[in-house]
C-alpha cells in the first residue's frame, strides 16, 4: 500500500494539468539557482576547459565531449558588458 502511494506521488509531476513542474537545483559559488527540467538538455559533471587564444572576450574556452567541441561562454561577462553599454547610452 505505501509503495503504491509513493509511486502515485512520484508520477503526478509527469501528468499534464497539475500546474506543477520539476526543477534542477544547482549552486555557483554561494548562490543557488533552479531551472525547469523541461529546459535542461543534459546534466554533466565538471570537465576541463581548454583556453582558446585570441577568442572573443565572452568565450572562456571550449570543452571536448562525445567527440565534439562545445564553446563555453561567460554569460556573466556578456551581461555585465551589455549593462555597461546600456548605462552609457542612457546617461548621455
Amino acid at each position: 500500500m505505501a509503495d503504491t502511494v509513493t509511486e502515485e506521488k512520484k508520477g503526478i509531476l509527469l501528468e499534464t494539468g497539475t500546474n506543477e513542474f520539476e526543477i534542477v537545483e544547482f549552486s555557483i559559488g554561494k548562490v543557488n539557482y533552479g531551472i525547469n527540467v523541461a529546459k535542461v538538455r543534459e546534466v554533466i559533471t565538471r570537465v576541463p576547459v581548454t583556453a582558446m587564444p585570441e577568442a572573443h572576450p565572452y568565450v572562456d574556452g571550449f570543452v571536448s565531449r562525445c567527440a565534439a567541441r562545445q564553446s563555453l561562454l561567460s554569460i556573466w561577462r556578456a551581461a555585465s558588458t551589455s549593462r555597461r553599454r546600456m548605462s552609457c547610452r542612457t546617461s548621455s
